[in-house]
């Protein structure tokens, strides 16, 4: 199991760049290619670390095995209409039952 530390957060340097997903996703490919780890991953995304992981796993799908999000962060606010229905009262609960 490997623990990742994002730039910007905890130890790790503070580069004066754009903390965006590109940078994220390359400090993944980098880690990974230090690493010598070639086989599909299994990400863990918490908080911000789930849009993170999203953005890995959609650019690179050939590197990621399963993938895991825990109370993820930083996703767009808009929402597809059918995600929307799902969190209506009574109705969601509904449809969320039958095909959740």
């Amino acid at each position: 199991m490997l623990r990742v530390d994002l730039y910007g957060r905890g130890y790790t340097d503070r580069p004066d760049v754009d903390y965006d997903q590109d940078l994220f996703d390359r400090q993944l490919l980098h880690l990974l290619a230090a690493l010598r780890i070639e086989q599909p991953v299994d990400p863990i995304g918490l908080s911000l670390g789930g849009a993170i992981s999203i953005v890995f796993t959609d650019r690179h799908p050939g590197r990621v095995r399963k993938l895991c999000l825990i109370d993820p962060a930083g996703l767009p606010w808009q929402q597809p209409l059918a995600a929307t229905i799902t969190k209506a009262p009574i109705l969601g609960e509904l449809i969320m039952g039958l095909f959740g």
